[in-house]
């Protein structure tokens, strides 16, 4: 894994705390072209749920973000990117194969 990347991942991993208790809005999308995630190419999901708790498991490299009821993950070992957009905005891009892609937009807002 590039040097780069993972101090960007561990970053990201070891600040999610400060995230607890906000909301997360996650918008998924999934591509058969890794620089097309438009509606041509790609299958989308949005959710947005309380953040509970964020965990990374060594057992199949995978991140969790639960909520009380709903949680999504990102396969760690599959992360090709990592974009900090802002304070509160993350892009993950995780490549699956040569064809399949996973752009996860992660936002966090305060509960009003």
């Amino acid at each position: 894994m590039d040097p780069i990347l993972k101090e960007k991942q561990i970053a990201f991993f070891e600040n999610c705390e400060s995230f607890y208790g906000m909301n997360i809005l996650i918008n998924a999308y999934l591509s058969r072209n890794k620089n097309n995630f438009d509606r041509h190419f790609t299958t989308m999901a949005f959710l947005k749920f309380e953040l509970k708790n964020v965990g990374v498991r060594t057992s199949g490299a995978k991140a969790t973000f639960r909520g009380a009821i709903q949680y999504y993950e990102i396969g760690v070992g599959e992360i090709i990117s990592l974009e900090k957009k802002n304070e509160k905005e993350y892009h993950f891009l995780e490549k699956y194969s040569e064809t399949i892609y996973r752009l996860s937009i992660i936002k966090f807002e305060e509960i009003s």
